[in-house]
C-alpha cells in the first residue's frame, strides 16, 4: 500500500447558521439547519478525500434561490410566519434535491429560525431554534 486513509464512520451532526434578510436591512433572521451525516462506503469516501462539511452544507442550501428571498417581505415581528416558510422550504429542497456525496449519506435533521435576543428576553427562549419540525 502506498497510502493509508483513516475514515471515521460514526454518525456526525453538523449545524449551520446563515442570515436571512428581512424587509428591514438591520434585522436579519438567523436560520439554523442541522444535518446528520454518516459514511456508508469508506473506500469511496477515502477516494474523494476530506470535505469541509459545514462549508459544503452552507453552500448546498445557498443554491436554493427561493430560500434566500423568503424573509424579504417580512419584518422581524413576523418571525412565526417566516419560521413556517423557512422550515417548509428547507425540508422540500432537501427532499427534491438530495445531497449526493460519494460514500456518504447526509440528511436534514432539523431546521428553524432562531428567536432574536430582543424578543427572547421576554419569552425566556433566548437563541432557541423554534420552528423545527423534524
Amino acid at each position: 500500500a502506498t497510502a493509508v486513509a483513516l475514515v471515521d464512520i460514526r454518525t456526525r451532526h453538523f449545524a449551520i447558521y446563515f442570515p436571512l434578510p428581512t424587509a428591514i436591512a438591520a434585522d436579519d433572521f438567523t436560520v439554523r439547519a442541522t444535518f446528520r451525516a454518516r459514511v456508508t462506503d469508506p473506500e469511496r469516501a477515502a477516494e474523494h478525500g476530506p470535505l469541509a462539511m459545514t462549508r459544503y452544507l452552507t453552500s448546498y442550501l445557498g443554491q436554493d434561490p427561493r430560500l434566500s428571498k423568503l424573509g424579504s417581505g417580512y419584518s422581524i415581528e413576523d418571525i412565526n410566519t417566516v419560521r413556517d416558510l423557512v422550515v417548509s422550504r428547507i425540508e422540500a429542497y432537501c427532499e427534491y434535491h438530495p445531497i449526493d456525496l460519494p460514500g456518504l449519506t447526509v440528511e436534514l435533521e432539523s431546521a428553524g429560525v432562531q428567536t432574536p435576543r430582543r424578543f427572547a428576553s421576554t419569552s425566556g427562549t433566548s437563541g432557541t431554534n423554534a420552528g423545527s419540525r423534524k
